[in-house]
């Protein structure tokens, strides 16, 4: 349970971590192109951003809304702030920092979120994350290490 645990808690630091540079980007995107309340916006984004997939779009869609009004190269200048930004943390600053925070492979993150999404729908969706890592983690203290020849 310690070691469960200590993984939910680097799970839930690197995701704050990456849910609060997404939401500094987008204000700070936002402001720079000039779309009112920026940071009211920035930190929706970064909020919506711990749900996996739709977090992005749920985010996106009121700084767009609101872009609208301003006019359509605002609201192309928004769209292309939100999607460089997403790029940049599902591709970059995601597996690094989770790698890093749980010692997950990117690539298993996103089996397991389509595997427990499959069976579990939304809640799976979320949930997806920490519960492999805290099965990884669960499975590493259960399993003997290896020894030093046997490694490579």
């Amino acid at each position: 349970m310690i070691r469960a645990g200590r993984t939910l808690w680097a799970w839930v630091a690197g995701q704050s971590l990456d849910m609060l540079v997404v939401g500094t980007l987008s204000a700070l995107g936002l402001w720079f192109i000039g779309v009112p309340l920026a940071l009211a916006l920035g930190v929706l984004a970064g909020l919506c951003n711990f749900i996996p997939y739709i977090g992005a779009i749920m985010g996106a869609v009121p700084a767009l809304l609101l872009a609208l009004s301003l006019g359509t190269r605002e609201t192309v200048m928004v769209a292309a702030l939100y999607a460089t930004i997403q790029f940049l943390e599902g591709n970059v600053l995601a597996p690094v920092i989770q790698r890093h925070a749980v010692q997950m492979p990117p690539a298993l993150t996103v089996l397991s979120q389509t595997l427990f999404g499959a069976i579990l729908g939304f809640p799976g969706l979320i949930l997806a994350s920490p519960l492999t890592a805290v099965l990884l983690s669960i499975l590493d203290g259960v399993t003997p290490a290896l020894s030093e020849k046997d490694r490579l």
